[in-house]
């Protein structure tokens, strides 16, 4: 069996406490602070008690089978008459997620339900939102449609074309510093024409510096090639028995001919088998780049 590759974990989801973006105060994340209660690791505050009740009947939402975007919430299912907010929403020490998948962000719900947009009034239920990272918080729409760059230190999210030297430092693709916060020293810029990062000395990053030292660096020199004397044979043609070319006159098995080319043993060719030398034989029967009709005759006469 595959072993399985053990995933790497921050130390906020080890300890699962997580930073509201909005008031940058840590809290517990809601599932796990309602274990601690079950549990008994926490001292009970004004609420839990009804919370306690409410853990006891409380039943697994359905989820939609289409729905890729957002997470089934794990909290109060709806009711008649309206729904029955989780007691934990005024409770500063609990932080909830957001509904997006790909959204690792925790808030408070009071810091949700205070800010300026958002999606807090589409549900009834207090605990779904989307945050304010998939709003742009100059125009205040959303990032379905147009790209969407967001803040690396907060809430703060914009589209590409809202985007200016006033309202945030681009960054990378998908991430920005916008500005509430400052730019420190040795920030890499992202460039949209080239669509990669420079850094303050003009280079792209170490990757991207390597890639460019390789592309500069000057070619490994290549071996000359040798020049190969011509070949003289004590034995003359009309007496020799073996196999031979009859085109270059080859007769070794590997031979270098006058024109540099090599070959290592002898194929058929018009006067029969083992006639034409490798070389010679796939540019006359294969390419067809060698025309040998007009020796056919003179080489029969010949061996006669």
């Amino acid at each position: 069996m595959k072993k399985q590759k053990a995933t790497w974990k921050c130390n906020d989801c080890i300890n699962h406490r997580y930073e509201c973006l909005i008031c940058h105060k840590m809290g517990y994340d809601a599932n796990y602070y309602e274990q601690m209660i079950e549990q008994g690791l926490i001292e009970e505050k004004e609420g839990d008690e009804t919370l306690k009740k409410k853990l006891r009947f409380r039943r697994k939402p359905k989820r939609k089978s289409n729905d890729d975007d957002y997470e089934a919430s794990s909290h109060v299912p709806k009711r008649k008459g309206g729904v029955k907010q989780n007691p934990l929403i005024h409770n500063p020490d609990v932080v909830f997620k957001c509904l997006v998948k790909t959204c690792g962000r925790f808030y408070h719900v009071e810091c949700i339900q205070n800010y300026d947009y958002g999606s807090k009034e589409r549900f009834s239920d207090l605990t779904k939102f989307r945050c304010p990272s998939h709003f742009c918080c100059t125009c205040h729409e959303t990032g379905n449609t147009k790209h969407l760059v967001q803040c690396m230190l907060c809430s703060h999210a914009t589209h590409v074309s809202c985007l200016n030297d006033k309202s945030g430092h681009r960054i990378s693709k998908l991430y920005y510093l916008c500005s509430d916060h400052s730019v420190p020293k040795g920030t890499p810029t992202w460039d949209p024409n080239k669509k990669k990062m420079i850094t303050d000395d003009g280079g792209y990053g170490p990757w991207e510096r390597k890639r460019e030292e390789r592309r500069n660096r000057t070619p490994r020199p290549h071996a000359e090639k040798p020049v190969y004397e011509e070949i003289h044979y004590d034995v003359p043609i009309e007496k020799y028995t073996g196999n031979w070319c009859r085109y270059c006159g080859a007769r070794r098995s590997r031979w270098e001919c006058v024109c540099g080319l090599r070959s290592s043993g002898f194929m058929k060719g018009p006067w029969g088998p083992k006639t034409l030398c490798v070389v010679h034989y796939v540019s006359w029967f294969r390419t067809k780049k060698l025309d040998l009709s007009a020796y056919v005759g003179l080489a029969r006469e010949s061996e006669v």
